[in-house]
């Protein structure tokens, strides 16, 4: 299958007109071309397209009806399937836009019971209640991200691990989602350095604007100091309140492989213990690249890094290691449920517990 199955898939269509009223089929196209044309992969590792009697096998567990643009998506190319991660493949190696594989379908259906069954263990933990049963993943990190579609209205959001849950979608549509990176991989934005890691140039633009817009807490501490002191004036002394930094535990008894790669960077590859949030996601998004790129994928786990890539110490050079995919989507919930819980905002610190 893979590279032929590809180049026969859109041959038929430009030739047959199967399936090419879909609005997302040139956008996609371009997307897959881009790749192969840098002999990705990404690309070539994809599965054959699905019919539509296939796709209502696969799907017809799942409490709602397949989006319409995702059917099509399916009908048009099926993404890569867990077997094809045999124990030899890189996370990078796979992504298809910066970060992300397609999943095949048949992982997309299991992926979504493994994110809603984590929803069912929130009651057990102080895991944070996070994932919409109403939404279906179809493109994956590999290390707990999705970028899902809403059954209902057909919108994308960007689901990540450990960041708040999205109160408003990223696209439009799954043919918006495609047609914006089809356009980026189009005007040359989409970059590919020595070690095969994809990126956007828009998206590190964005990360150096918003971090210029942030103010540390540092300098607004300085700024309240001048503007109560006034004229010169010695400003007045103020009893601090006795705030403790918080410190967040894992429940290991449900996580030993999570709880272990922590240990294991803190006591062994002397990571720190305070970490600071950062709640710019495409930050988040860099490092969990930067982080997971070299880890090689296996079918049941994704990575897991530490330093977390929602924290400023996270990205290159965190500790990245394979755990199953069930622990790390607990964590995240878990992970996102103590920023909630004690007001950790973006340039908040607290103290990863590890004993």
């Amino acid at each position: 299958m893979g590279y032929l199955t590809v180049l026969v898939a859109f041959a038929s269509c430009a030739i047959f007109a199967v399936h090419c009223t879909w609005a997302g089929n040139k956008d996609l196209s371009q997307i897959i071309s881009k790749n192969l044309a840098r002999n990705r992969l990404s690309a070539k590792l994809l599965e054959s397209p699905l019919n539509e009697s296939a796709i209502d096998a696969i799907t017809d567990s799942l409490p709602f009806d397949l989006p319409k643009s995702v059917k099509q998506f399916y009908l048009t190319i099926n993404g890569i399937a867990d077997a094809s991660f045999n124990g030899t493949l890189t996370l990078k190696e796979t992504w298809i836009i910066p970060g992300y594989y397609i999943l095949s379908l048949q992982d997309a259906v299991e992926t979504y019971n493994q994110l809603v069954e984590s929803n069912k263990m929130a009651d057990d933990t102080e895991q944070e209640n996070r994932y919409n049963p109403d939404w279906f993943p179809v493109f994956a990190s590999g290390a707990g991200d999705y970028y899902i579609v809403d059954s209902k209205d057909g919108t994308v959001y960007l689901f990540m691990k450990d960041v708040d849950t999205p109160d408003k979608p990223d696209y439009a549509s799954l043919e918006d989602m495609l047609k914006d990176h089809a356009e980026d991989w189009s005007r040359g934005l989409i970059h590919e350095d020595k070690e095969n890691m994809i990126y956007s140039v828009r998206e590190m633009s964005q990360i150096e604007l918003e971090e210029s817009q942030e103010v540390s807490p540092e300098y607004r501490q300085k700024r309240r100091v001048a503007r109560h002191g006034g004229r010169g004036r010695r400003p007045t002394r103020r009893r601090r309140p006795n705030h403790r930094t918080p410190i967040l535990r894992f429940p290991c008894q449900l996580m030993p492989a999570i709880c272990n790669n922590i240990y294991t960077a803190i006591r062994v590859n002397r990571k720190p213990t305070s970490l600071t949030r950062t709640t710019n996601r495409s930050r988040i998004n860099a490092n969990r690249r930067a982080a997971c790129g070299h880890v090689v994928r296996r079918p049941g786990f994704s990575c897991d890094e530490y330093p977390f890539a929602s924290t400023l110490q996270g990205g290159r050079g965190s500790r990245a290691v394979l755990v199953p995919a069930r622990e790390n989507n607990r964590q995240g919930g878990i992970l996102a449920g103590f920023y909630r819980r004690n007001n950790i905002k973006n340039g908040g610190r607290y103290r990863q517990a590890y004993s």
